[in-house]
């Protein structure tokens, strides 16, 4: 299935929820494998993000990039297009992931069925 490196990061997340309910070992270990793919695609994202943001981010005197409070980064007037264009053209990086089957468990939230909808197949026996 392709997704975008965004979506990984949300998928992800809705897969990390998931994994915190019991399953059995077949279906946890589906769970398992498929965070490890979509942890991949996130390093590379964040990676990518911090040259980004290296880039176009205003500078401090030591040539470092200057942190606001709550570890917020300023974009200098001439160079926040850029920072933005580069950053949703990193965002809508195509990625295929492998979609996964496993047993539903017994309660799950809605938020995450719909989170895993193309990638995550829900057995209904």
């Amino acid at each position: 299935m392709k997704t975008t490196l965004k979506q990984c990061a949300d998928i992800a997340s809705a897969l990390k929820d998931l994994s915190d309910v019991e399953m059995d070992y077949a279906s946890a270990y589906a769970v398992a494998m498929l965070l490890g793919e979509l942890n991949k695609h996130i390093q590379f994202f964040a990676k990518e993000e911090i040259k980004i943001v290296e880039k176009y981010a205003k500078k401090n005197t030591d040539g470092k990039v200057e942190m606001r409070d709550g570890g917020v980064f300023s974009l200098a007037e001439e160079t926040a297009a850029e920072f933005h264009r580069k950053r949703a053209e990193l965002d809508a990086v195509e990625v295929e992931i492998n979609p996964i089957t496993i047993n539903p468990p017994e309660r799950m939230k809605p938020s995450i069925i719909e989170a895993l909808k193309g990638v995550v197949e829900f057995n209904n026996g």
